[in-house]
């Protein structure tokens, strides 16, 4: 059985906005990412409802071609998600080396600590003094 036009349409649409969405992640502009992300949000919700219009005027929506590509792309979609996770730690790993967060903050502890001991020493003798 060949697949329903609109249906055909509605995949090649996702296929489009997939290509997009791998071209954003690959440039540093996060509007455009996040416009290639909603377009494909909707393409996808479009399509959702292409494939149940197509099913109730009793066509196949999912003729094996079909399957076979939306498996193509949802292959393509964890490979994106998992890129991204690879990206983000990798980022995590870097700003931690050269921003180390819990040493900076046992740092400033330690030296807020040592700080209030030296003040607290010199009132006191300050104090003593003027009695």
């Amino acid at each position: 059985m060949s697949l329903h036009p609109e249906v055909r349409a509605h995949v090649e649409a996702i296929e489009a906005r997939l290509v997009e969405l791998d071209d954003a992640l690959a440039q540093p502009d996060p509007l455009r990412l996040e416009a290639c992300a909603q377009d494909l949000h909707r393409t996808l919700a479009d399509s959702l409802s292409a494939f149940r219009h197509a099913s109730a005027t009793g066509a196949d929506p999912m003729s094996a071609d079909l399957r076979h590509r939306l498996s193509l792309a949802q292959t393509r979609v964890i490979q994106l998600q998992q890129n991204l996770h690879y990206a983000t730690h990798a980022i995590s790993r870097t700003l931690d080396v050269l921003l180390p967060r819990a040493r900076c903050r046992m740092a400033t502890k330690l030296c807020a600590s040592n700080t209030m001991a030296r003040l607290s020493s010199l009132r006191k003798r300050k104090i003593w003094l003027h009695s």
